[in-house]
């Protein structure tokens, strides 16, 4: 069997395998990343997919995901302190990703990732190569570079910016310094080091960077808070005597509420995850409560917690007990939670894990009490039932936009809807696991004139405007593709370490001055 195909079924083996020991867990994992940010033509497939889908900005990064860029495009993957940017013709594929591993899969292209802490169990980049291991919070680059011949990239470059780094192959391994750079690989396989320097595409990285050296939003949640970083340019800090700290939105539809204005998706393991149109819309719909205070709402992110726990959606559904006269059928709706009201999964969990996910917004003494029971069953029980927000079923299950499918319900006739403890009855459609809004009704949400551009970070492609199949590298399942030749043992001991000519301390240049980003008025 040819050598890229034996690499690429060795691979297969070790996704599978990751994907089967997260989903054998009785509880999804607390962690997660976000696509926050993609410039040109960037594809994305789940492990059950059979084709590349247009990637969708704000969709939660988990085990078993690729993405691939299109030359002259990139992408950006927020996973708490961590972010991962993609430069263009990049093969990312996401082998673990969870409260206790992240390792990545670097087929061919250029990465840079950045730790602003090195996340529990560390960072792993497998590579044609070899494995390696970011032991520090730093800023790291590493080029696979592009397969020839059908068959995989024969050497790997890894430069430590900032930080430390591991290389691992068959032969041994090498540790690679701040202001130093790895050749990695030939027959049979070397290490050549010498002096790093960065690239165009590290001082693209580095401006994104330098833009979140000051945020407000560290003072009032933890960096593991996945899409943190968007907060301060889209919104503004306050406080609250019954509440703490809120966020508010800078600008917002005159319509406006939490989990009205995107679409619902099918993300394994959870199943029904809101996906917002805004390109602040990850953190405050994944973490934290919603109140309505002074006429407009707010964010509250709750008690910093060094691990927050990552929700689908923290909504309650309603659906029971009224007579909504829809003409193409049943309706559901769902009311934005509100600080101290419990989130109960609507998806498999233990109590533990029920307890874990709202420690940051409910009382310990009601946290105590919780059980997977759910003792409110009517909407009128909920402080944000103003905030309902209902569509038809069929709409739902579809990934119909949400502000376009909603129903106007008559006070008295919501006053009835009962809550729903699950939504196993809503049965997601191709559209729902293809993680893009349905193109009916679907609208560039962002180019009204009522609605503020991000000044930053680029939208993609918009909900409604994806194509049956984006494109991308052949089409390969995760178990149709090969690992990263294993680590050796620790007691075979390093690779010996060639010696660098005289320098001075290598340090990373920094842009003379780099702009804040504009916030929207």
């Amino acid at each position: 069997m040819p050598k890229h195909l034996l690499w690429r079924l060795a691979l297969g083996a070790l996704i599978s395998l990751g994907a089967s020991a997260a989903f054998a867990d009785a509880d999804p994992p607390g962690r997660v990343g976000r696509l926050s940010y993609i410039e040109g033509a960037v594809s994305f497939h789940t492990a059950d997919q059979d084709q590349w889908s247009p990637a969708t900005l704000n969709y939660p990064v988990v085990a078993g995901e690729s993405f691939w860029t299109e030359p002259q495009s990139r992408a950006e993957i927020e996973v708490g302190a961590a972010e991962f940017r993609l430069d263009e013709a990049t093969a990312l594929d996401v082998i673990a990703l969870d409260d206790r591993t992240t390792r990545l899969q670097l087929a061919q292209g250029v990465i840079n990732l950045h730790l602003r802490a090195v996340p529990q169990g560390g960072v792993q980049v497998l590579t044609p190569q070899g494995a390696i291991d970011l032991a520090e919070p730093g800023s790291y680059h590493i080029d696979a570079g592009h397969p020839a011949a059908d068959a995989p990239p024969e050497l790997v470059q890894v430069t430590v910016l900032e930080g430390r780094a591991q290389g691992g192959t068959r032969r041994g391994r090498v540790e690679i310094f701040a202001g130093e750079s790895a050749l990695i690989g030939g027959n049979p396989v070397t290490f050549t080091l010498s002096e790093g320097n960065s690239t165009p595409f590290d001082d693209w990285a580095l401006e994104r960077e330098r833009r979140e050296e000051a945020l407000a939003a560290t003072h009032y949640v933890s960096p593991e808070t996945t899409g943190y970083q968007d907060l301060d340019p889209y919104g503004t800090w306050g406080s609250e005597p019954a509440y703490g700290a809120v966020w508010y939105p800078t600008a917002v539809a005159a319509d406006w509420a939490p989990y009205r204005y995107g679409h619902w998706a099918w993300v394994a393991p959870w199943g029904w995850t809101w996906i917002d149109d805004a390109p602040w819309g990850f953190a405050p719909f994944h973490y934290g409560r919603w109140v309505f205070v002074g006429g407009r709402w707010a964010w509250c992110p709750g008690a910093v917690v060094a691990r927050p726990v990552y929700a689908p959606a923290l909504v309650a559904f309603i659906g029971g007990g009224w007579t909504v006269a829809v003409a193409s059928g049943p309706a559901v709706g769902w009311v934005p939670l509100a600080p101290f009201e419990v989130y109960r999964p609507y998806y498999r969990t233990s109590v533990t894990y029920v307890r874990n996910i709202n420690v940051t917004s409910v009382h310990r003494t009601v946290i105590n009490n919780i059980t997977t029971v759910n003792q409110t069953t009517v909407v009128t029980n909920y402080a944000n039932r103003h905030g309902a927000t209902v569509v038809p079923s069929a709409a739902f299950t579809r990934a119909a936009p949400v502000h376009r499918a909603a129903i106007a319900v008559p006070r008295e006739e919501l006053a009835r809807a009962r809550i729903m403890p699950t939504v196993e009855h809503l049965r997601p459609t191709p559209p729902a696991r293809a993680t893009t809004a349905s193109p009916e009704g679907a609208e560039r949400r962002l180019s009204r004139p009522d609605m503020p551009k991000p000044p930053v970070r680029a939208e993609g492609l918009p909900p409604g405007h994806a194509e049956a199949a984006a494109p991308g590298p052949r089409f390969t399942r995760p178990a149709d593709r090969e690992p990263a030749p294993p680590l050796p043992p620790t007691a075979q001991g390093p690779a010996a370490r060639p010696t660098l000519p005289p320098r001075d301390q290598a340090s990373r240049p920094l842009p003379a001055a780099i702009p804040a980003p504009a916030r929207p008025m």
